[in-house]
């Protein structure tokens, strides 16, 4: 990363789906006062964010496989 850029402005926290039973325990962590990083939540540089961003409908885990093979992982 270029030196003197604000690391934080570098990249994008996207949110992709949850199944109905980790949606509830998602909820159920926020009810209780949990903080922390959600499974569903992914930090993507700006050059992929776009990329990501149109898989937000798509479960984590079939978006990231989605993305993956886009970029030949």
């Amino acid at each position: 990363m270029p030196e003197g850029r604000d690391v934080l402005s570098s990249f994008v926290l996207v949110h992709f789906g949850l199944t109905p039973q980790e949606k509830e325990e998602l909820e159920a962590w926020d009810r209780s006062g949990w903080t922390g990083h959600p499974q569903n939540a992914f930090w993507f540089c700006r050059e992929h964010a776009e990329l990501a961003q149109s898989r937000t409908g798509l479960h984590w885990r079939d978006a990231l496989a989605s993305i993956d093979a886009v970029l030949g992982r």
